[in-house]
Parts: C-alpha cells; sequence; structure tokens
C-alpha cells in the first residue's frame, strides 16, 4: 500500500503499573474538553503494561474516566500482597498474584476480541517460551491474521505481567508471557515503526506519547555492587527507565516537532505498586492538561481520523 502523503496520527502510552493513573487521568481531561472519545482522533494507539490496558480499552471505546476508576477503587485490591511476609518482596515468589488483575481486567473487556476494536492497537510483550519480543495487533494489515481472534483480556494481562511483581501469564496454548516494558516501555518506536510498515512517510507521522511520571533512577553505590538478592525489583525499575528515556530521544530525533511528549516530574519516587500516590498522580494529570491541552489540541485534535473498519480495511476471507 502507498500512504506516503497521509498524515498518520499515533498516541503512545508508557508502562508504570499504579502509576497509569497519570494518562488516564490525562486523557479523561482530553475527553471532557472535546466531547468525544479519544480513540477518533489517533490512527493507532500503542501501550505497554498499564499502558497496553489504558490503550485497550481507549480502542474498544471505554471512557477514559471508567479506566481511571478502575486505578482508584481497584487498585489496592490488584496490588493486595500475599499473606506469607517471607515472599513479599519477590524474591521466591511474585511479589502479587494475578488474580485480581486478571478479574478486573475481565470486568472491563468481557469476552470481546480484537476484531471488536474501534481503532489500531499494538500492544508490546514478551513471550519467554521462545525468548523473543511480541507484539499483539489488530487486523489492520493483510497479514495479521491471529491475533483478532483472541480475547482482549489475555493481551492485556500479557503485557502487564512484570517479573518480581506478578507472575507470567499462561493462555490457553501454554505459551507464557512477561510485560513489555523491557524492551519497550515507552512504545513510541513501535507505533512509528508499525505507521512505517503500513506505508506512511515518517514526514506525516505524529505523534502523543504519554508517561507515568517522571522520577529518576537511584540506587546506592553499596547497593550497586551487590548481586541480584540486593537489587530486586530495582532490576525492573532500571529496566522500564532506561528503555523509556531511549525510546524518547529516538523517537524525537525520527519526528522532531512531531513528536510531543506529556509527563510529570514527581517529587518523590511512587513505585509500580505505590498506590498511595494515585491523588498525585491525578492532580498533576489535570494541571499538564490545562497547560498543555492548547498544544495538543492544534498538533492532534483539529479533525477526527477515518473511521477504523477491520471487516473493510482488507480481505481477509483469502487469508487461512
Amino acid at each position: 500500500m502507498n500512504n506516503v502523503d497521509q498524515e498518520f496520527k499515533i498516541l503512545a502510552i508508557d508502562g508504570g503499573g499504579i502509576r497509569g493513573a497519570f494518562p488516564a487521568a490525562y486523557l479523561d481531561y482530553i475527553e471532557s474538553q472535546t466531547g468525544k472519545p479519544v480513540y477518533q482522533y489517533f490512527d493507532l494507539i500503542v501501550g505497554t503494561s498499564t499502558g497496553g490496558i489504558v490503550s485497550l480499552a481507549l480502542g474498544f471505546g471505554v471512557p477514559a474516566k471508567e479506566i481511571l476508576n478502575l486505578y482508584c477503587e481497584k487498585g489496592k485490591d490488584i496490588f493486595s500482597k500475599r499473606s506469607l511476609r517471607w515472599f513479599q518482596n519477590g524474591y521466591l515468589l511474585s511479589k502479587y498474584r494475578n488474580n485480581t488483575l486478571i478479574r478486573e481486567v475481565k470486568a472491563v473487556f468481557g469476552d470481546k476480541t480484537l476484531e471488536e476494536a474501534k481503532c489500531r492497537v499494538c500492544i508490546p510483550s514478551i513471550d519467554l517460551a521462545c525468548g523473543k519480543n511480541r507484539v499483539f495487533k489488530t487486523r489492520h494489515s493483510d497479514d495479521y491474521f491471529h491475533d483478532y481472534k483472541i480475547p482482549a483480556w489475555q493481551f492485556a494481562i500479557a503485557t502487564a505481567s512484570a517479573p518480581t511483581y506478578f507472575p507470567a501469564f499462561s493462555d490457553p496454548d501454554n505459551c507464557y508471557f512477561a510485560d513489555g516494558g523491557f524492551w519497550a516501555n515507552n512504545p513510541s518506536l513501535v507505533g512509528i515503526s508499525e505507521a512505517i510498515k503500513l506505508g506512511y512517510n515518517s514526514n506525516c507521522i505524529k505523534l502523543l506519547s504519554i508517561g507515568t511520571g517522571n522520577y529518576p533512577f537511584q540506587i546506592s553505590k553499596k547497593r550497586a555492587r551487590l548481586g541480584l538478592v540486593f537489587w530486586g525489583s530495582k532490576l525492573v525499575h532500571l529496566a522500564f527507565n532506561s528503555q523509556t528515556e531511549a525510546a524518547c530521544n529516538m523517537a524525537k530525533y525520527f519526528l522532531k516537532n512531531r513528536y510531543k511528549r506529556i509527563d510529570c516530574p514527581l517529587a518523590k519516587e511512587i513505585k509500580l505498586d505505590g498506590t498511595s500516590g494515585i491523588n498525585e498522580l491525578i492532580s498533576k494529570a489535570q494541571s499538564e492538561g490545562k497547560s498543555s491541552y492548547k498544544e495538543v489540541e492544534k498538533m492532534f485534535l483539529q479533525s477526527l481520523t477515518t473511521p477504523f473498519n477491520q471487516e473493510d480495511t482488507y480481505d481477509f476471507k483469502t487469508v487461512i
């Protein structure tokens, strides 16, 4: 296909555990100003980990306010520690079970498959069975003929299964997956690559990237010299933070002024399971919404995108 001269707008949402309350609250502000669902303004939504859950929900037309309520009302239940203190730090077992997370995500998506999404969606994860990166996708290309048949909640859990925090997610086919944040915590490059794969010129790509709060990674010199047990979940934070910064810098390099990053500095670290920080994240999101709305409106909200219909995009009857 040749879409070289057409504008292609991407929304990319970072991973960050409970800090997903920030992009959910920010997008709720956007929807309150436009009066329309976010997905109607973007050609592609891509999200990782907690951002994958938000992205999938947006792709199905779920209002951002309802997504925010998931963090506010169910966050403490999802991050409810195991009863045995010895196992609570993720050294021998994952810090949390995933049964509550699965239950709440199923409540959002039910039995819907990606075939029912209203927007193109890409969700990064890691296939642990073969040690390869994986991106789950709607069937927006004629060679994507597998993922769209699978319930969306499975992709949400697969991308959000951060090692040491949650166990790997096993699907009915006995494949097992971990958090995509290890290679695409900021999934901007996934979105850019997908647009180019679909035939769009990089000069026509615009990308709105939303973070989950920025706090510099820190570890003491003494701890940095010790082994795996003493690093603990710090390794997860380091991988996520490093990838996020790298992706942001490269996306800016590729797209220049067509890349807009929304994030907020945090006065203190809010960990992936730091439910006590939700109100701070919401407050910062609302403040950021007010200060950045005019620029975001000018770049991304001037016109609605062409409605995405998976049945009309390609002749999938020819694909086995």
